[in-house]
């Protein structure tokens, strides 16, 4: 099983020292936003055994902003996450084909909610549970967070919309082993087995996806099967 962290964000300072601890914990890939030197981050990466996944986190104000932002980069990134703080950009999000990610931020006064898992059982979405959410608050904070995340689980089982963990950790103390983080997150309705492919198998298939469709040659519908002579397409 290769485990997959769609969402590190260290400080250039800390970065190597996460990506080490990340390696050890063992995750193959990882998923690393432009705070950092892109080239830099793939070089430190390959250094201790991971596999960088490019990825960008957009904040749009409205809907029109979104729509600009995923056609000025959904080509440029092989992950692309929407943080969701606005009700319309959420439904939009969740209903774009081009978005990979649904991110709620924990402190967003919206939530991933049944309208919202509805538009996103119809396109790519999924959503991305922060982990590093659960055990970074205390007490009462830790309550709320508890409440607000298992109302978005049970949103998006209902819909059957996908669920990825990621760390989004800054520091190597906001990381766990992903067997850890499995039963971790039973508290918000999470079973064992389907956390683990949320930190392995899911995020995985996202990735091959987008790194298809980011080649010169991809051309929606059709898969290039062999260079030579005569090219030849196989019809996905």
């Amino acid at each position: 099983m290769k485990f997959v962290d769609l969402h590190v964000n260290p400080t250039s300072k800390d970065l190597e020292e996460v990506l080490t601890f990340a390696a050890e914990l063992g995750y193959v890939y990882i998923g690393l936003t432009p705070n950092n030197n892109q080239q830099q981050t793939s070089e430190i990466a390959r250094k201790v055994g991971l596999e960088a996944v490019s990825r960008i986190n957009l904040t749009p104000k409205d809907p029109e902003e979104l729509l600009a932002l995923l056609k000025r980069f959904r080509l440029k990134y092989e992950i692309v996450a929407i943080k969701c703080i606005d009700h319309k950009v959420a439904k939009q999000a969740a209903k774009d084909h081009r978005v990979d990610l649904l991110n709620f931020p924990i402190n967003s006064r919206i939530i991933f909610d049944e309208p919202t898992a509805q538009l996103a059982s119809t396109s790519n979405a999924a959503l991305e549970i922060t982990f590093s959410d659960l055990i970074m608050n205390q007490e009462m904070q830790r309550v709320i967070t508890i409440d607000k995340l298992y109302r978005e689980v049970k949103n998006a089982h209902r819909y059957k919309v996908p669920i990825i963990l990621s760390s989004g950790a800054k520091t190597p103390y906001q990381l766990r082993e992903p067997r850890d983080i499995a039963a971790l997150v039973s508290v918000i309705g999470l079973v064992q087995k389907e956390a683990l492919e949320a930190l392995s198998s899911l995020p995985l298939k996202i990735i091959e996806i987008n790194r298809e469709k980011l080649k010169p040659d991809y051309a929606r519908g059709v898969r290039l099967i062999r260079r030579g002579k005569n090219y030849g397409r196989q019809e996905i």
